[in-house]
């Protein structure tokens, strides 16, 4: 399935857009094994086919092809406790 940026993300759910969360797609992987689990924020276009992504611990942004990228599950937080204790 092809993800690409898309100004309107309500109209299709899996388009990448600006700010979505992402991780390396089983062919990324293929293609790109060093970047093994790295999750990142889009946060730009590179050239028509790539979006430029910051990887976690990582000080530079990195443009990545779409077909390489997946979004990242959204991870589930533990509840805060309230009060003392």
């Amino acid at each position: 399935m092809r993800r690409m940026i898309f100004e309107a993300p309500d109209l299709d759910p899996d388009w990448l857009t600006y700010g979505d969360r992402v991780r390396m797609s089983p062919l990324g992987l293929a293609r790109h094994p060093t970047y093994g689990a790295r999750e990142g924020v889009i946060v730009g276009m590179g050239t028509p086919s790539s979006v430029r992504v910051k990887f976690d611990e990582r000080v530079t942004v990195q443009a990545i092809h779409r077909d390489y990228l997946e979004r990242a599950p959204v991870a589930q937080r533990a509840p805060r406790k309230m009060g003392r204790g």
